[in-house]
């Protein structure tokens, strides 16, 4: 089975819950999973795992800067070896080609910023997370759900991720590490 590393930055906690259930998917599967919150002051290197997923959240159109900064790092180590993406925004939901556009402007920077462009990416929604906003980003965030005929009940939180689609993103990662390995083993 495979060494995987799940690395993400999470500012309100929905790319930690993606993450979190990528890690125990794998795990049922009997995969090694090392988990790393780029918060902590546990960093590892990539370099010790056969496959590296990393994720975050995107916030005022671009990633948090500690992502930023260990793909930066990390690069050399992550275009080595068989990696992945996920990019988590609520902007996901919408199907209009302006904001897709957008989304997939933001992350292509990210991309060329870091020097890090790997073959598997994904995006999902995430979550209004009303509890867990100051007062000021909540009023923003109600008003632009209001405008977009959201969500905006402030009392409550709402989770959009779409689990199926996170499921199939981590099995797909994981067959491709099978797939590789059976191609080295090959005779």
């Amino acid at each position: 089975m495979a060494r995987i590393l799940i690395v993400y930055e999470s500012k309100y906690g929905q790319t930690e819950k993606i993450a979190k259930f990528i890690v125990n998917r794998m795990l049922s599967q009997g995969h090694s999973v090392n988990l790393m919150n780029l918060r902590t002051k546990d960093l590892q290197s990539p370099a010790n795992y056969e496959g590296i997923i990393v994720g975050g959240g995107v916030y005022m159109r671009s990633y948090p800067k500690s992502l930023v900064k260990w793909v930066q790092e990390n690069s050399r180590n992550l275009s080595q070896k068989p990696t992945a993406f996920f990019s988590v925004c609520l902007a996901v939901m919408q199907n209009d080609l302006r904001t897709q556009r957008d989304l997939h402007l933001i992350e292509n920077n990210f991309f060329k910023k870091t020097k890090w462009f790997p073959k598997r990416r994904e995006a999902f929604a995430g979550a209004l997370s009303y509890s867990k906003y100051g007062w000021l980003t909540k009023r923003v965030m109600k008003l632009m759900a209001q405008s977009r005929g959201g969500d905006s009940d402030t009392s409550r939180d709402y989770e959009y991720t779409s689990w199926k689609d996170v499921s199939r993103f981590s099995d797909n990662f994981v067959n491709s590490l099978r797939q590789m390995s059976n191609e080295m083993h090959a005779p």
